[in-house]
């Protein structure tokens, strides 16, 4: 069923472009959509683009701060405070 759907949209671009080049003074009254569908579709492949060209970037490395380790005592200290509160 793909393999259809793409023969004939295939099919419809090329009889369209036949049409097109057998009858020039249609051109006339589309060409205006033509060059505005060219942009649209232009601009498409530039944000395409970009977003590919972004995926392969090298990422920078990210400086994680280790926090020292807290000694055993301290975090006696810590809980103490936080389970008894000073009054």
């Amino acid at each position: 069923m793909k393999r259809f759907i793409i023969l004939f949209t295939v099919a419809v671009i090329t009889f369209g472009v036949i049409y097109l080049l057998n009858n020039p003074d249609l051109v006339e009254g589309i060409w205006l959509y033509m060059v505005g569908l060219f942009g649209v579709i232009v601009k498409f492949c530039q944000v395409v683009f970009k977003k590919i060209s972004d995926w392969f970037k090298p990422v920078a490395p990210v400086n994680k701060q280790v926090p020292p380790p807290i000694k055993p005592a301290d975090r006696v200290k810590q809980l103490f405070k936080i389970v008894v509160p000073k009054s």
